[in-house]
């Protein structure tokens, strides 16, 4: 991603966690809340209209109004457009989820003994 963006809205980006080919995972700050925040940007394939600007919005309002204890809750989203409407994979998407410290669950099964066996549920 451009070292232009340093921020998505009033979230600061500070370290890149992850990359992939499809996006980024950033650990943030909210200066409102004065907390960290997950950032996840996805870089999007397609061209960015007012169709799927629609659409991703009705989404991410669904996702923003579920709440379980197993699943992190997004504070936030973001569409970026391509400032090159040629240009299709420089638009992105951003998620502002809580940030959890810790390793993921992938990183976890591969550390954990293989024998075969997942871990217990409760341990993971």
């Amino acid at each position: 991603m451009s070292t232009e963006f340093q921020r998505f809205g009033k979230y600061e980006l500070h370290k890149r966690i992850n990359r992939t080919a499809n996006g980024e995972f950033w650990k943030g700050y909210d200066p409102e809340s004065k907390r960290p925040v997950g950032i996840k940007v996805y870089y999007i394939n397609q061209q960015v209209d007012s169709d799927f600007i629609a659409q991703f919005a009705k989404h991410m309002e669904i996702l923003t109004s579920m709440h379980h204890p197993n699943i992190i809750p997004i504070h936030d989203f973001y569409i970026v457009p391509s400032k090159n409407p040629d240009e299709t994979a420089a638009s992105m998407a951003c998620l502002i989820t809580d940030y959890i410290e810790g390793q993921t669950l992938a990183d976890y099964i591969r550390a954990t003994p293989a024998l075969g066996k997942l871990p217990p549920g409760a341990d993971i």
